[in-house]
């Protein structure tokens, strides 16, 4: 028998133990705010319990944050730390590490070769120039759990291979 799981949620308790550690950057790996990602929720239930860290939250959009047409209600939270509504997928530099924050709802945004995202994903590696650095998404490529194999997001994992991203990047997603 396996034993119950607590389905309540602890945002508070997660970002208590964050604000703790004083993160540079927090990932937030998509399905941030359950049960559809209105505006409303997140004002409502992520932002209190996570007041003080947005400042830092780097975010990717998983499928509940679409669940609200356009992903609207995540992109009006989090506004330009999201990316650009059309494509929700951007990078930034934290000191030496430079970070690829992609969307990996590619039946919304194209994930495929020669989409916006992927183009995008060319130029940023092309141009990247800081020796360490990150990819990340929703939901993770490869999985052990129930989600198995997601192959949505095989051509821009391709193109991070292709970069060399596994000497340069550490690649992947949570789910």
């Amino acid at each position: 028998d396996l034993p119950a799981i607590d389905a309540t949620c602890k945002h508070a308790e997660v970002a208590r133990r964050v604000k703790a550690l004083n993160p540079a950057a927090v990932l937030l790996l998509g399905d941030i705010q359950y049960n559809t990602g209105t505006l409303a929720e997140f004002q409502n239930s992520f932002a209190k319990s996570w007041a003080g860290l947005k400042k830092v939250a780097r975010p990717v959009p998983g499928n509940h944050e679409y669940y609200t047409p356009g992903a609207n209600g995540y992109f009006r939270f989090f506004g330009d730390r999201a990316g650009r509504a059309s494509g929700g997928y951007y990078s930034y530099d934290i000191g030496a590490w430079h970070f690829v924050a992609l969307n990996s709802n590619c039946e919304i945004v194209g994930c495929s070769f020669g989409s916006a995202q992927a183009e995008w994903l060319r130029a940023d590696l092309k141009a990247n120039k800081q020796r360490c650095g990150g990819a990340y998404w929703h939901p993770p490529r490869f999985s052990a759990g129930r989600h198995g194999e997601y192959t949505g997001v095989a051509p821009v994992w391709r193109d991070l291979r292709k970069a060399r991203a596994r000497q340069r990047l550490r690649v992947g997603g949570l789910h």
